[in-house]
């Protein structure tokens, strides 16, 4: 009886571990289309302050204003980077949890085997002590 017990409380936290590992799992997933996202958004400014560039070269008369729209886009890509940075080590981090996580998740898997074992052990120790005794 406490080694089911045992066995069904390491059953319980393995659960509770592996509800934890796909949480984590599903966070990782929604950094990185946050980071997909943010990806592209850079690329877009990057376009387009490279697209108002060429234009400023071509129109003389409209080198100013468009420098300063590309001074703006260019900005704007730095805080995407900043951003796009940022949401990868959020992923890292969530990445290194889900590591520990699953450690955690093995480590109760471990334990509820070695408790197992030791239960199995035990009967096949009272089997053979009754059989003895009965021989007796």
């Amino acid at each position: 009886d406490k080694w089911q017990d045992a066995a069904q409380k390491a059953q319980h936290y393995e659960g509770e571990q592996r509800a934890e590992a796909e949480r984590a799992r599903n966070e990782v997933n929604e950094a990185n289309r946050r980071v997909a996202e943010a990806e592209r958004a850079r690329d877009e400014a990057y376009a387009a302050a490279n697209d108002n560039n060429n234009r400023a070269q071509e129109e003389g008369g409209r080198v100013r204003e468009l420098e300063e729209r590309a001074n703006s886009l260019q900005r704007q890509v730095e805080e995407k980077d900043a951003r796009v940075n940022e949401l990868k080590r959020e992923l890292d981090l969530q990445l290194s949890t889900l590591e520990d996580v699953d450690g955690l998740v093995q480590a109760a898997k471990k334990e509820a085997e070695d408790a197992w074992r030791q239960m199995q052990e035990s009967e096949a120790k009272f089997q053979g002590s009754t059989s003895t005794a009965a021989d007796l």
